[in-house]
């Protein structure tokens, strides 16, 4: 049984529909682990023995987690009405994705590896007629390998393991465990073909013309709220990008600078200059960044604050979350799937290396 004090229960329950950051000083308070830039929405709650919320999760409204142990790791995201009962645990991986109204139980362990994409319902237990009837039962965890994909309408049932970026058909009811890279689907789910039939080998060109498709995509989405401007030269340089936010205190101007070479710290610093002209710039690169010789720029808070840096080619990235980032970011998970991984979000303090 769980072991949650009456006393906890009413204190969490007071927060109900207070604002996230009083929500997470009473979690902190009760004993609970949770990084920076961390969201909790109105209507959400977590009942649980043992709770760590990674840097930069969320959870949306209207959540309810009651459970032995919950782990929400850095920049996964659980969507509103999601449900997680049961007196075993759940881990949600980094960059994980639970979808709007899914439900997971927990009579048995749950585990989500890094970027898994759910928005159908897991259950680890199985019984209802009487086991000393000669009914059967079954209670056993469910493991979800990185990469896999669940989308909804679809039932993962007790004791099913989803093998490394594995796909499920919507609909599908999973009863025995599935392969890696594998696409199953049906009642009960079948494997169909291997997910390399489904993936594209893009040549270097294909590769340019989707991420110009994503860029042009984002400067009309971004552009509904805000004022956008495309393809803007400046000095020797052609920003994909410049949006506008005014405030009644100041304007802000975020530059967002595309490249298919290598990003170099000399490049980094020729972008600089245009300090006076954007607010915040975010350095967009196809293929590399030398993050070990950026790290020498570290030293320069100026220099440090002034970007983001996003390398599609090993989706990773690097920024302090200021809000023109926060929408690219999930612009890119949300429309494309492209999700990045942190590098270092920690500011550095003077005298660092």
């Amino acid at each position: 049984m769980l072991k949650i004090t009456t006393g906890k229960k009413i204190i969490v329950g007071l927060t109900l529909f207070l604002p996230s950051f009083i929500k997470l000083l009473v979690y902190r308070a009760l004993g609970a682990t949770i990084g920076k830039n961390m969201h909790i929405g109105l209507g959400s709650y977590i009942f649980a023995e043992k709770i760590t919320l990674g840097q930069g999760a969320s959870i949306g409204n209207s959540v309810h987690i009651v459970c032995k142990e919950i782990v929400v790791d850095e920049d996964a995201i659980i969507a509103s009405e999601v449900v997680i009962g049961g007196e075993s645990g759940c881990h949600i991986g980094k960059r994980c994705y639970i979808g709007q109204r899914a439900h997971i139980n927990v009579a048995e362990q749950v585990v989500l590896e890094d970027d898994v994409g759910l928005g159908g319902d897991i259950y680890t237990h199985g019984v209802w007629p009487p086991y000393t009837e000669g009914y059967p039962r079954k209670f056993a965890p469910v493991l979800i390998k990185r990469g896999a994909w669940i989308p909804p309408n679809t039932t993962i049932l007790p004791g099913v393991t989803i093998g490394e970026e594995a796909m499920i058909g919507t609909g599908a009811v999973v009863t025995k465990s599935i392969p890696r890279r594998a696409f199953a689907i049906g009642v009960p789910a079948r494997v169909v073909k291997s997910v390399d039939a489904i993936q594209v080998k893009l040549t270097s060109t294909q590769k340019e013309a989707r991420i110009k498709e994503i860029l042009d995509d984002f400067r009309r989405w971004i552009g509904d709220n805000m004022p956008t401007e495309g393809n803007v030269e400046v000095g020797d340089f052609e920003f994909a990008l410049v949006a506008t936010k005014k405030s009644l205190l100041k304007t802000k101007r975020w530059a967002l600078y595309y490249t298919s070479e290598n990003v170099t710290p000399e490049l980094v610093q020729r972008l600089f200059s245009l300090k006076n002209t954007f607010t915040r710039m975010t350095i967009l690169a196809l293929r590399g960044i030398d993050f070990e010789s950026l790290k020498r720029l570290s030293q320069d808070l100026m220099i440090y604050e002034f970007f983001d840096f996003v390398e599609l080619e090993n989706l990773s990235y690097k920024s302090n979350r200021n809000d023109f980032f926060h929408l690219l970011h999930g612009f890119l998970r949300s429309y494309y799937g492209v999700r990045l991984k942190s590098k270092s979000s920690r500011t550095p303090e003077k005298g660092t290396q």
